[in-house]
């Protein structure tokens, strides 16, 4: 799977036109990779108290993720997240670019409230 996500993004990134890109994509760019680290960081705290557990106290709901991922599993997999998502911003044209990281960060933000909300914390 992740090897169909780099190769999605690289494709994405290679066909897109640079000179449409300005500099509130790039804020909105940073904003949604800032929150990623931040998810990283909860969604980590989650699969090792998994593994500290011996059993599946919490699970994600990420499927790219998996249901009951390693705290190595879910560093490999939100970095691929990171790279994929600049790629794609990268290579929409500008009015999809805007809806696609508006809702990107809502959706990450809302994920990274839930896993506060629930007990988890910020554990690289």
């Amino acid at each position: 799977m992740e090897r169909i996500i780099v190769a999605l993004a690289f494709l994405l990134a290679t066909t897109a036109n640079a000179n449409e890109w300005r500099t509130q994509d790039t804020i909105r760019e940073v904003v949604w990779q800032a929150i990623n680290i931040v998810d990283m960081g909860t969604t980590i705290d989650l699969a090792k108290q998994n593994e500290q557990l011996g059993y599946q106290r919490y699970t994600e709901i990420n499927p790219l993720i998996g249901h009951n991922p390693t705290p190595e599993q879910v560093t490999e997999r939100m970095l691929i997240g990171a790279v994929a998502h600049a790629a794609i911003s990268y290579a929409l044209p500008h009015k999809w670019r805007e809806a696609w990281q508006y809702l990107s960060i809502g959706s990450s933000a809302a994920c990274v409230t839930n896993n506060l909300e629930i007990g988890l914390k910020v554990n690289f």
